[in-house]
């Protein structure tokens, strides 16, 4: 069952890793305080006092909110591998970016994946650096 939990711990700190880019001396570091965590929030919903399995199932729910929290608060484009975080569709006067695929609602167009020109562009038009029709 540790070897569950070990395994459990690991990828919750390997996705912390790639996503805020860390050190492998900082991701060691998550991967063994969230293993024992795990371990002993674990024993405590096991226990026959009903306080301390209250105490694990809470400690485990946070464990379990606070992950989705650290990775939802990532606002990137990119993984560190290069594959496209969000996608995009343009319309006649914006570039909307999103976190999902299929079709714009509004306009129905397909939304594709991010590429880097494609983010140049939309940091252009936020800072107003928007094409004009040449007369």
């Amino acid at each position: 069952m540790k070897l569950v939990y070990y395994y459990l711990a690991r990828s919750y700190a390997e996705e912390l890793a790639d996503a805020y880019d860390l050190n492998p001396g900082t991701t060691r570091a998550i991967l063994w305080a969230s293993f024992a965590a795990i371990v002993v929030l674990a024993g405590y919903t096991f226990s026959f006092s009903k306080q301390k399995r209250l105490m694990g199932y809470a400690g485990l729910l946070t464990l379990v909110i606070g992950h989705s929290l650290l990775l939802g608060l990532i606002d990137a484009n990119f993984r560190n591998s290069g594959v496209a975080e969000k996608c995009y569709v343009m319309t006649r006067t914006s570039i909307k970016t999103l976190n999902r695929v299929g079709a714009d609602p509004e306009t129905g167009r397909e939304y594709r994946p991010l590429s880097p020109q494609i983010v140049e562009k939309i940091d252009a038009c936020r800072r107003g650096d928007r094409a004009t029709q040449i007369t």
